[in-house]
């Protein structure tokens, strides 16, 4: 059985502060003309790099008990292993959403920007 014993629990609340970049690898885009068609397979956007501001990084609330007091390298540890749940988030999924729509509006007019006539498709795969 869990025991709850008294004075030894210890809480904290983080205000956790850095930068997630997210995108496409421009080198894996598969695309095809056919035509005034042109045909493009996309990768999922993905994440590229999250880094930690550890200097803007503090404790908003701090509930600590007297004989379980956490060291600073229980925090950091604690900071490190929330940056890998937060690529996990559902968050994570909108931002990678909205970064694989920004892409395909880049492309996009990138290529009509080439030839304004061009027909522009995303496409799953490419059988041409």
């Amino acid at each position: 059985t869990d025991w709850d014993v008294p004075l030894t629990r210890s809480q904290v609340a983080f205000n956790i502060v850095g930068c997630i970049k997210v995108g496409v690898n421009l080198q894996e885009i598969n695309l095809k003309q056919a035509g005034k068609h042109v045909f493009i397979i996309m990768p999922k956007a993905q994440v590229l790099s999250h880094e930690l501001d550890y200097s803007k990084c503090q404790a908003i609330y701090e509930d600590t008990s007297i004989f379980n007091l956490p060291e600073a390298k229980d925090y950091l540890k604690f900071i490190s292993s929330q940056k890998n749940k937060i690529e996990r988030t559902e968050l994570s999924d909108k931002i990678l959403k909205t970064a694989e729509q920004r892409v395909m509006q880049i492309v996009e007019k990138r290529i009509k920007d080439i030839d304004s006539n061009l027909c522009v498709k995303f496409v799953e795969s490419i059988n041409l």
